[in-house]
């Protein structure tokens, strides 16, 4: 079990919860986080980049001396790579980067990354954030000082949509608001700690709960009969 620290709205500590890392995969599989980072910034890669071959370089099609008998090297073009100004061989041309990873390495590549931050003790646990109308930077910003003065970058993770809560936080250069359903593996794994909302908190505990039953129940179960491999009669 891991220990996850509760904190009331006003950033004081109310309790200590206890939350099961099991939930979230046996271990912390590197090789899948790993995959899916990769894939997570290739996909972020517009690929627009270009350069001009020595075919579509401007310039004279002239040969620019003969071929023989003035003590030069060959040259047959002015759009040669290696010639000033002209083309570049073996440059970069539009391409596609995107990677395509299965869903299953995505959601367990996410749990590997919950399951590091629990054990690390890099998660906490807010009740609830109450922002004034309307929200204000400034009562985001003293409620994270109240829990950790010293984390310069959070994860503000809750269960649904919070408009005000991203309203307020949209100003701060290193804190993310995301619903915990849309957080990535980036997200979990970029900022210094991360804050979910205590109905965060259970709606992402119920899903791996939830998920770790369908698992149990879809587990083939031999009979003792075809375990022993007897045969009856």
């Amino acid at each position: 079990m891991a220990k996850v620290p509760c904190y009331r709205a006003d950033g004081s500590f109310a309790e200590l919860l206890e939350v099961d890392a099991a939930l979230f995969g046996p271990r912390v599989n590197r090789e899948a986080l790993k995959q899916v980072l990769v894939a997570q910034h290739a996909n972020r890669r517009r690929g627009t980049h270009s350069t001009r071959t020595r075919g579509e370089v401007a310039g004279s099609g002239k040969k620019p001396w003969a071929q023989k008998h003035t003590g030069n090297a060959r040259a047959g073009s002015y759009q040669s790579p290696i010639w000033r100004g002209g083309g570049i061989a073996h440059g970069p041309k539009p391409r596609d980067y995107s990677q395509q990873v299965p869903k299953k390495i995505r959601r367990h590549a996410r749990d590997s990354a919950v399951r590091g931050r629990l054990q690390d003790g890099e998660i906490l646990v807010i009740e609830r954030f109450e922002l004034p109308d309307p929200p204000k930077t400034k009562a985001v910003v003293g409620v994270l000082r109240k829990i950790a003065a010293d984390t310069k970058s959070w994860l503000l993770a809750t269960e649904g949509l919070d408009r005000s809560l991203w309203r307020a936080a949209r100003n701060l250069p290193r804190v993310q608001v995301l619903p915990v359903a849309e957080c990535s593996v980036e997200a979990w794994l970029r900022p210094a700690r991360v804050l979910l909302t205590r109905a965060a908190l259970d709606a992402l505990v119920a899903e791996a709960t939830a998920r770790r039953a369908g698992k149990a129940a879809a587990a083939p179960v031999l009979s003792d009969a075809g375990a022993t491999g007897g045969v009856e009669g």
